[in-house]
Protein backbone atom coordinates (compact mmCIF):
# COMPACT_ATOMS: atom_id res chain seq x y z
CA UNK A 1 0.00 0.00 0.00
CA UNK A 2 1.50 3.34 -1.04
CA UNK A 3 1.02 5.99 1.65
CA UNK A 4 2.57 9.11 0.15
CA UNK A 5 4.84 10.16 -2.67
CA UNK A 6 7.26 13.08 -2.46
CA UNK A 7 8.87 13.36 -5.88
CA UNK A 8 10.78 10.07 -6.23
CA UNK A 9 10.57 8.95 -2.59
CA UNK A 10 7.68 6.64 -1.69
CA UNK A 11 6.58 5.89 1.89
CA UNK A 12 4.67 2.69 2.49
CA UNK A 13 3.76 0.27 5.26
CA UNK A 14 5.08 -3.28 5.51
CA UNK A 15 2.56 -5.90 6.61
CA UNK A 16 4.89 -8.92 6.56
CA UNK A 17 8.58 -9.61 6.94
CA UNK A 18 8.25 -11.53 3.67
CA UNK A 19 8.07 -8.17 1.90
CA UNK A 20 11.10 -7.81 -0.38
CA UNK A 21 11.98 -4.53 1.38
CA UNK A 22 12.52 -6.13 4.79
CA UNK A 23 16.14 -7.30 4.33
CA UNK A 24 17.18 -3.78 3.30
CA UNK A 25 15.19 -2.29 6.17
CA UNK A 26 17.07 -4.50 8.58
CA UNK A 27 20.41 -3.52 7.03
CA UNK A 28 19.61 0.17 7.68
CA UNK A 29 18.50 -0.76 11.20
CA UNK A 30 21.80 -2.48 12.03
CA UNK A 31 23.91 0.24 10.42
CA UNK A 32 22.11 3.11 12.16
CA UNK A 33 21.69 1.89 15.73
CA UNK A 34 24.20 0.85 18.41
CA UNK A 35 24.04 -2.85 19.26
CA UNK A 36 22.93 -2.02 22.84
CA UNK A 37 19.76 -0.35 21.48
CA UNK A 38 18.77 -2.99 18.93
CA UNK A 39 16.34 -5.87 19.12
CA UNK A 40 17.02 -9.14 17.31
CA UNK A 41 16.06 -9.71 13.68
CA UNK A 42 13.12 -11.96 14.63
CA UNK A 43 11.68 -9.32 16.95
CA UNK A 44 11.88 -6.65 14.26
CA UNK A 45 10.38 -9.02 11.69
CA UNK A 46 7.45 -9.77 14.01
CA UNK A 47 6.57 -6.07 14.21
CA UNK A 48 5.52 -6.08 10.55
CA UNK A 49 2.47 -8.28 11.14
CA UNK A 50 1.52 -7.17 14.67
CA UNK A 51 -1.74 -5.27 15.10
CA UNK A 52 -0.15 -2.87 17.57
CA UNK A 53 2.80 -1.91 15.34
CA UNK A 54 3.23 0.08 12.14
CA UNK A 55 6.41 -0.54 10.15
CA UNK A 56 7.14 1.95 7.35
CA UNK A 57 9.83 2.18 4.71
CA UNK A 58 10.96 5.09 2.56
CA UNK A 59 11.98 3.91 -0.89
CA UNK A 60 13.50 5.45 -3.97
CA UNK A 61 12.88 3.11 -6.82
CA UNK A 62 13.29 -0.33 -5.25
CA UNK A 63 15.90 0.79 -2.73
CA UNK A 64 15.07 1.27 0.96
CA UNK A 65 16.54 4.57 2.14
CA UNK A 66 14.89 4.76 5.56
CA UNK A 67 12.38 3.15 7.90
CA UNK A 68 10.38 3.67 11.07
CA UNK A 69 8.60 1.43 13.55
CA UNK A 70 5.74 2.72 15.67
CA UNK A 71 4.13 1.00 18.65
CA UNK A 72 0.47 2.10 18.44
CA UNK A 73 -1.72 0.11 20.86
CA UNK A 74 -5.35 0.01 19.68
CA UNK A 75 -7.71 2.16 21.72
CA UNK A 76 -4.95 4.30 23.25
CA UNK A 77 -4.34 8.02 22.69
CA UNK A 78 -0.58 7.66 22.41
CA UNK A 79 2.05 5.84 20.40
CA UNK A 80 5.80 5.25 20.64
CA UNK A 81 8.07 6.06 17.71
CA UNK A 82 10.40 3.24 18.62
CA UNK A 83 12.84 3.53 15.72
CA UNK A 84 13.41 5.97 12.88
CA UNK A 85 16.54 5.83 10.75
CA UNK A 86 17.70 7.00 7.32
CA UNK A 87 20.46 5.46 5.24
CA UNK A 88 23.73 7.36 5.62
CA UNK A 89 23.88 8.69 2.07
CA UNK A 90 20.31 10.01 2.28
CA UNK A 91 20.49 11.91 5.55
CA UNK A 92 19.74 15.63 5.50
CA UNK A 93 17.50 15.36 2.44
CA UNK A 94 14.06 15.40 4.06
CA UNK A 95 13.54 11.65 4.26
CA UNK A 96 13.54 11.63 8.08
CA UNK A 97 10.92 14.38 8.20
CA UNK A 98 8.79 12.46 5.73
CA UNK A 99 9.05 9.30 7.82
CA UNK A 100 8.14 11.21 10.97
CA UNK A 101 5.00 12.66 9.36
CA UNK A 102 3.98 9.36 7.79
CA UNK A 103 4.52 7.59 11.12
CA UNK A 104 2.07 9.99 12.74
CA UNK A 105 -0.54 9.26 10.09
CA UNK A 106 -0.02 5.50 10.20
CA UNK A 107 -0.40 5.47 13.98
CA UNK A 108 -3.46 7.73 13.91
CA UNK A 109 -1.57 10.42 15.84
CA UNK A 110 -2.43 13.28 13.49
CA UNK A 111 -4.90 15.07 15.79
CA UNK A 112 -4.58 15.37 19.57
CA UNK A 113 -2.88 12.03 20.25
CA UNK A 114 0.63 12.03 21.73
CA UNK A 115 3.74 10.44 20.27
CA UNK A 116 6.60 9.39 22.56
CA UNK A 117 10.19 9.12 21.35
CA UNK A 118 13.23 7.48 22.97
CA UNK A 119 16.26 9.58 22.02
CA UNK A 120 19.92 9.25 22.99
CA UNK A 121 21.29 12.03 25.18
CA UNK A 122 24.21 13.77 23.42
CA UNK A 123 27.26 13.18 25.60
CA UNK A 124 30.52 15.02 24.76
CA UNK A 125 32.49 11.94 25.84
CA UNK A 126 30.61 9.68 23.42
CA UNK A 127 31.96 8.69 20.01
CA UNK A 128 28.57 9.49 18.43
CA UNK A 129 28.17 12.89 20.12
CA UNK A 130 27.78 14.78 16.83
CA UNK A 131 25.22 12.30 15.50
CA UNK A 132 23.22 12.41 18.73
CA UNK A 133 23.34 16.22 18.76
CA UNK A 134 22.01 16.42 15.20
CA UNK A 135 19.29 13.89 16.02
CA UNK A 136 18.12 15.88 19.04
CA UNK A 137 18.10 19.10 16.98
CA UNK A 138 16.10 17.32 14.26
CA UNK A 139 13.34 16.37 16.68
CA UNK A 140 13.37 19.85 18.21
CA UNK A 141 12.78 21.39 14.76
CA UNK A 142 9.77 19.09 14.35
CA UNK A 143 8.25 20.46 17.56
CA UNK A 144 9.07 17.64 19.98
CA UNK A 145 9.34 18.49 23.68
CA UNK A 146 11.44 16.95 26.46
CA UNK A 147 9.86 15.58 29.63
CA UNK A 148 11.52 17.66 32.33
CA UNK A 149 13.35 15.89 35.18
CA UNK A 150 12.78 12.43 33.69
CA UNK A 151 15.91 10.34 33.16
CA UNK A 152 14.54 7.68 30.86
CA UNK A 153 15.74 4.13 31.49
CA UNK A 154 15.70 1.94 28.39
CA UNK A 155 14.55 -1.52 29.60
CA UNK A 156 16.05 -3.39 26.67
CA UNK A 157 18.29 -6.19 28.01
CA UNK A 158 21.91 -6.37 26.91
CA UNK A 159 25.51 -6.27 28.03
CA UNK A 160 26.56 -3.23 30.02
CA UNK A 161 24.50 -0.33 31.36
CA UNK A 162 21.62 1.07 29.28
CA UNK A 163 22.40 4.19 27.22
CA UNK A 164 21.55 7.59 28.70
CA UNK A 165 18.36 8.69 27.00
CA UNK A 166 15.63 11.30 27.08
CA UNK A 167 11.94 10.69 26.50
CA UNK A 168 10.49 13.25 24.10
CA UNK A 169 6.84 13.89 23.33
CA UNK A 170 5.09 15.27 20.28
CA UNK A 171 1.52 16.46 19.98
CA UNK A 172 0.08 18.80 17.35
CA UNK A 173 -0.61 22.25 18.77
CA UNK A 174 0.73 24.03 21.83
CA UNK A 175 1.08 22.14 25.11
CA UNK A 176 3.40 22.45 28.09
CA UNK A 177 2.49 19.66 30.52
CA UNK A 178 0.92 16.21 30.84
CA UNK A 179 -0.65 14.47 33.82
CA UNK A 180 1.66 12.37 35.95
CA UNK A 181 -0.77 9.44 36.05
CA UNK A 182 -1.02 9.59 32.25
CA UNK A 183 2.76 9.42 31.88
CA UNK A 184 2.93 6.48 34.29
CA UNK A 185 0.31 4.58 32.26
CA UNK A 186 2.27 5.20 29.06
CA UNK A 187 5.49 3.96 30.65
CA UNK A 188 3.76 0.85 31.97
CA UNK A 189 2.39 0.01 28.51
CA UNK A 190 5.76 0.58 26.85
CA UNK A 191 7.63 -1.45 29.45
CA UNK A 192 5.21 -4.39 29.44
CA UNK A 193 4.22 -4.64 25.75
CA UNK A 194 7.24 -3.23 23.89
CA UNK A 195 9.93 -4.65 26.18
CA UNK A 196 8.19 -7.51 27.99
CA UNK A 197 8.92 -6.39 31.56
CA UNK A 198 6.65 -6.46 34.60
CA UNK A 199 4.06 -3.70 35.06
CA UNK A 200 5.51 -3.07 38.53
CA UNK A 201 9.09 -2.84 37.27
CA UNK A 202 11.01 -0.80 39.85
CA UNK A 203 12.56 1.34 37.11
CA UNK A 204 9.15 2.89 36.40
CA UNK A 205 8.86 4.02 40.02
CA UNK A 206 12.44 5.28 39.88
CA UNK A 207 11.64 7.47 36.87
CA UNK A 208 8.32 8.72 38.22
CA UNK A 209 9.87 9.75 41.55
CA UNK A 210 11.71 12.63 39.89
CA UNK A 211 8.85 14.29 38.02
CA UNK A 212 6.24 16.81 39.16
CA UNK A 213 2.46 16.67 38.75
CA UNK A 214 1.57 17.84 36.19
CA UNK A 215 4.72 16.79 34.36
CA UNK A 216 6.39 19.81 32.81
CA UNK A 217 7.79 19.84 29.28
CA UNK A 218 10.72 21.76 27.84
CA UNK A 219 12.84 22.10 24.72
CA UNK A 220 14.98 19.00 24.02
CA UNK A 221 18.30 20.85 23.91
CA UNK A 222 20.18 18.45 26.21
Amino acid sequence: MTMAIDEQVVYRQLFSCDDEAFPELYDVYVDSLPARERKGRNAVAAMCSREDYKVLVAERGRTVIGFSTVFAPPGERFCLLEYLAVRRDWRGRGVGTGLFRQSQLAAGADDDATMLLEVDLPLPSSSDYQVATRRMAFYQRLGCMRIEALEYILPLPGDGPPPEMRLLVYRPGAFSAIGKSTLQRWLELVYTIVYGTDRCDERIAQMMATVSDPVELGMPVN
